[in-house]
């Protein structure tokens, strides 16, 4: 199967060709719309996409591993795969980690189909025919945070000025930034300072790297259990460093990067983290 973040990076080559890949459902069908798939998928390779069918596939719940032959599309900044056939692989399947980033990151043509985790503070609620646009902000960024009345969610805990977490796929709509959610167990309100706490890392760690081995593509996480000056860079065995992946201050929390390794050759390298007078490293195995 092709790696769907190859798709992503070869949209513009590979649009109307027909791809296989393989994944599981984080998103099923007649969830986010009803009577015809709109689904999504997602791989190994830590990226997603929509899957898109006039006629409607139950099955295709979430969880579901599956494989899928069809035609590469962009739909404006959608990007699927349509006139699909599909194989059921296995049900029940654990679905992938979603990408724990900050309302800024969300802002980004990176995370289009792709599970992701946002922590935000509500500055409207815009109720439509169809859906409920819930707009979150971090104080300099703000982000869309769509709830289709399909799903059935129960939104009646969100308020303005209440801060709350929220799981879905990413994408955009109108020059606007989103983040679809599906289920209602994949947002919560977080209300008072304990609360709060819950939610920020324990410990200085970096976290494991996915997916390891790699091709071209690796998401590097770390979490800070309080505000720090950081260094995150990767060096090759040599003790190089190679590329920096952030360095600077930053608050507490958990943060990703997407390490684009295109330029460099297969081998084994070193992710090292720097904070707060802890060192890190992690060894990363590029396969092309």
């Amino acid at each position: 199967p092709t790696p769907i973040s190859d798709i992503h990076d070869n949209l513009e080559a590979w649009d109307g060709e027909i791809k296989t890949i393989r994944g599981v459902m984080t998103i099923g069908v007649n969830v986010i719309q009803t009577g015809r798939t709109n689904a999504y998928i997602q791989d190994t390779s830590g990226k997603g996409l929509n899957l898109y069918d006039p006629e409607a596939y139950p099955e295709l719940e979430r969880g579901v591993d599956v494989t899928v032959v069809g035609e590469v599309d962009l739909y404006y900044t959608t990007i699927e795969v349509k006139n699909f056939e599909y194989k059921i692989n296995a049900t029940g399947q654990e679905l992938p980690e979603p990408a724990e980033i900050t309302v800024e990151q969300a802002n980004s043509d990176e995370w289009e189909g792709t599970l992701i985790k946002v922590i935000g503070t509500v500055s409207s609620i815009d109720t439509y025919s169809n859906n409920t646009v819930v707009t979150i902000t971090d104080g300099a960024s703000e982000l869309e945070v769509v709830f289709w009345n399909s799903t059935g969610i129960d939104i009646a805990a969100l308020e303005v000025e209440k801060m709350a977490s929220f799981i879905g796929v990413g994408g955009q709509y109108s020059s606007k930034y989103q983040l679809t959610v599906g289920y209602q167990d994949d947002f919560s309100v977080i209300t008072g300072l304990v609360e709060d706490n819950k939610n920020l890392p324990e410990v200085f760690e970096l976290r494991p790297a996915y997916p390891n081995p790699f091709n071209a593509r690796a998401t590097i996480s770390w979490s800070l259990p309080e505000a720090a000056d950081l260094t995150v860079d990767v060096i090759n065995l040599t003790g190089r460093v190679v590329e920096t992946l952030h360095q600077g201050y930053q608050e507490a929390g958990v943060y990703n990067h997407t390490w684009n390794a295109d330029g460099f050759a297969s081998g084994i390298y070193v992710v090292r983290m720097r904070a707060a007078d802890r060192v890190f490293h992690q060894k990363l195995v590029l396969l092309k």
